[in-house]
């Protein structure tokens, strides 16, 4: 285990909370059993409506590592993260969402990665796809080669955003999107790009909680759209360079997307995103630019 007494954190872990208290505990807790124990957590509580703020009060009570901030407005995830991103202390800043879990070592792994590769910018990792009461129902993997985080972007996460280390000196000088709201993770990534390159540990350092009634499943087409306009818009506003294959796959998902119902289309993205234990990390999945939204 690694201990780091340093009062000032090298990990400032941010993460936006609405009504997230059926799984928040879990969340903050697999923060707190981290190996790496030189970190900071700040929790914006987007107005919850059930017991979330009292449930972050109560961390920071037992844990003064852990800051619960209230946001400004109900539900305003792009701005609580542009909130936190203004409070944090760290060299890194992690990424969490309320209600998926950070195995033991994600934070040591990534901080072991970023000071061994200078010339990352912002790492990810595998990670374990989790039902709601916390089954593991499946395995997802992503690209390390840089070279492919770019050039997959265009089609897919290179990065689950929850599971994302980036180099403080450069994340905090950007602001996540608050008028692709639903989409700002994918926006972020395309500002990160950038100012460096991205990878993935070939490590499971994370468990992500797949929700059916979530925005993303429950309103497949207009998600896949609303992304599919961040992505084109990033090729004028970021200066990001698609290659002649991800253009192609872009209009084939659209052509798919257009012409199925949205059930098929849950269905077939589902069929998709679930890897076999033995399947070759080396060949990142290419799916329908559809992701989990708060």
């Amino acid at each position: 285990m690694i201990r780091n007494k340093r009062k000032t954190p090298l990990v400032s872990v941010i993460m936006p909370v609405y009504n997230g208290e059926p799984f928040l505990i879990d969340a903050v807790k697999s923060i707190i059993s981290q190996t790496y124990e030189n970190w900071e957590l700040i929790c914006v509580d987007d107005r919850s409506t059930d017991g979330s703020w009292e449930q972050l009060v109560r961390f920071s009570r037992e844990d003064k590592r852990i800051k619960p901030v209230k946001g400004r407005k109900k539900g305003y995830l792009s701005g609580s993260l542009n909130l936190a991103l203004k409070r944090i202390r760290g060299k890194y800043i992690a990424r969490m969402d309320a209600d998926d879990v950070s195995l033991p070592q994600r934070i040591e792994k990534q901080v072991e990665f970023l000071e061994n590769n200078p010339d990352i910018l912002a790492v990810g990792g595998f990670l374990e796809l989790i039902d709601e009461e916390g089954r593991v129902i499946g395995e997802k993997y992503f690209p390390t080669d840089s070279k492919e985080c770019y050039k997959l972007i265009m089609n897919m996460m290179p990065i689950q955003p929850p599971v994302l280390m980036a180099r403080a000196r450069v994340m905090k000088k950007l602001r996540y999107d608050t008028e692709v709201a639903k989409h700002d993770d994918i926006d972020i990534h395309f500002q990160l790009l950038r100012y460096g390159n991205f990878s993935n540990i070939d490590q499971v350092i994370f468990q992500y909680r797949k929700r059916p009634n979530s925005y993303t499943f429950s309103k497949v087409k207009d998600v896949f759209f609303m992304a599919l306009r961040v992505r084109m818009r990033a090729i004028v506003k970021y200066g990001y360079r698609p290659t002649i294959l991800s253009l192609f796959l872009a209009l084939a998902e659209t052509v798919v997307i257009l012409v199925l119902p949205s059930r098929s289309i849950v269905t077939l993205f589902e069929l998709v995103r679930l890897h076999s234990k033995n399947q070759s990390s080396t060949q990142p999945r290419i799916t329908p630019a559809l992701e989990k939204t708060e």
